[in-house]
C-alpha cells in the first residue's frame, strides 16, 4: 500500500461539505473541507493540510480517519498525517466508525482495519453503524451479523418466516427482539437474553447502556456494563440513553440521571424538553437552558437556542446576541464575541464556524485558527 505526505498548507479555506453516500459515526477529532476548487484539506491538531491538488467527490469523518473519493475514482483515507488508497476504484458506500472503515461495493461489503482490507459479506443489507461496530444482515446466508474489533460474529442464524424486530444499535451494544420474541442484548461479544417479549419491546440503546421496560412486571430496567438492575418499579412517562446515560421523567414527573452507576435528581417536575447525545444531557426547567456533563449540571442560558450541536463530550451553540458558545469536557468558552456566525459544525473537540460572510476558522484546543 502506498502512503504520501500532505502537503502542510497555513491558510484556512472555505466550504465543508458532506454527501449522503457516505455514513459518518458520532465521535469525530478532525475536520476536513474543500475550497472553491473542491481541493480538500485536513485540518489536524492545529495544522492544515492540503490532501489532494484535484476536486474529490465525497468526504466523511471519523475518530482519526478522513475517507473520500478522489479525481480519479480512487477510495482514500488520510490518516495522522498520511493519505492511503482503500480501493482502486469507484465504490457505492462508505461507513466510517472509530474503529474501523466499512464500504459497499455491488453489494459487497468490505472492512478496512489494521491497514488491511477484508470482505465481510457478499450481500449485505440493512446496514447500521455505529462508533465500533457494524449490523448487517448476510442475504444469501439469512444471517444478521455484527462486526466488532476485527471479528464477525452471527446474531441469529436464521431470518425466514419471522424476521428481527426492533433493533437499535448503541457505540458497542445492540438490543433486539429474536424471532422467538426474545429480547436479547449484543455486548463484549455475547448475545444475553434479558427477557421474552413476543413481537415488540420499550427499550433505548446507548453506549454500555440499555434501558427498557420489564414486560412481566412493568418495572422500568437497566443493563449497563453487562449487569441489570431495576431503575423504579414503574414504567417512566419518558427515558433516553447515550454514552453511560440513560435520562427519564419518572411517573410523578421527576426528572432524573443515570449516569455511570448513580441516579441523579434534577427537578421534582418535568422538563420542558430534554435531549441525550452522547456524553450529554441538554433540558430545560422554567425556560433556562441547562446540560448535564459527567455528574455536574451547567446552568448556560435563561432561554433555549434556537440552534445548538452536540457532538462526543462537547456542546456549542450560538446564543441571543450571535455570540458562538461552547461547552468542552465541562469547560464554558465564547469562541466568537464580535462577529456575525454564518454557520457552525462540531466534530468532537473540533469547532468548524464561518463569520462575516464565509469567513472560515475552527475553534480547537481554546485556541483559533
Amino acid at each position: 500500500m502506498k502512503l504520501s505526505k500532505p502537503n502542510i498548507n497555513s491558510h484556512l479555506i472555505l466550504l465543508l461539505f458532506f454527501s449522503s453516500v457516505f455514513t459518518t459515526s458520532k465521535a469525530q477529532n478532525i475536520t476536513a473541507y474543500t475550497d472553491y476548487r473542491n481541493y480538500l484539506y485536513v485540518f489536524d491538531k492545529g495544522t492544515n493540510y492540503q490532501i489532494e491538488y484535484f476536486p474529490v467527490r465525497h468526504l466523511a469523518m471519523g475518530l482519526k480517519n478522513v475517507v473520500y473519493l478522489d479525481y480519479h475514482q480512487q477510495f482514500k483515507t488520510y490518516k495522522n498525517g498520511y493519505t492511503s488508497t482503500i480501493y482502486d476504484d469507484n465504490i457505492d458506500t462508505a461507513f466510517v466508525t472509530d474503529e474501523f472503515i466499512a464500504f459497499q461495493v455491488r453489494g459487497l461489503l468490505y472492512a478496512y482495519e489494521q491497514n488491511r482490507t477484508k470482505t465481510l459479506c457478499g450481500a449485505a443489507s440493512g446496514i447500521i453503524v455505529e462508533d465500533s461496530l457494524i449490523v448487517f444482515e448476510d442475504q444469501y446466508k439469512s444471517e444478521l451479523k455484527v462486526h466488532r474489533m476485527g471479528k464477525t460474529t452471527v446474531l441469529e442464524d436464521v431470518m425466514l418466516e419471522n424476521d428481527v424486530s426492533q433493533l437499535k444499535a448503541g457505540s458497542n451494544i445492540i438490543a433486539y427482539v429474536s424471532p422467538r420474541g426474545e429480547f436479547n442484548v449484543f455486548y463484549h461479544d455475547k448475545v444475553q437474553t434479558l427477557q421474552t417479549v413476543g413481537d415488540t419491546a420499550s427499550f433505548r440503546v446507548g453506549k454500555n447502556t440499555v434501558g427498557y421496560i420489564d414486560e412481566a412486571g412493568g418495572t422500568f430496567n437497566l443493563f449497563y456494563k453487562g449487569r441489570t438492575t431495576e431503575l423504579d418499579k414503574f414504567e417512566p412517562l419518558s427515558y433516553k440513553a447515550g454514552d453511560d446515560i440513560l435520562a427519564y421523567v419518572d411517573r410523578s414527573s421527576n426528572f432524573k440521571i443515570f449516569f455511570s452507576g448513580l441516579v441523579y435528581s434534577e427537578g421534582s417536575f418535568e422538563p420542558d424538553f430534554y435531549a441525550v447525545k452522547d456524553s450529554i444531557v441538554v433540558f430545560a426547567i422554567q425556560g433556562r437552558f441547562k446540560a448535564f456533563y459527567k455528574g455536574k449540571v451547567f446552568d448556560l442560558e435563561n432561554y433555549v437556542p434556537n440552534v445548538y450541536q452536540i457532538d462526543f463530550n462537547s456542546l456549542a451553540y450560538i446564543d441571543q446576541q450571535g455570540r458562538l458558545k461552547v461547552l468542552m469536557q465541562g469547560k464554558k468558552s465564547t469562541v466568537s464575541q464580535f462577529e456575525q456566525v454564518d454557520d457552525f459544525r462540531l466534530f468532537n473537540q473540533t469547532l468548524y464556524f464561518t463569520v462575516n460572510g464565509n469567513h472560515p476558522q475552527i475553534f480547537w484546543n481554546g485556541k483559533l485558527y
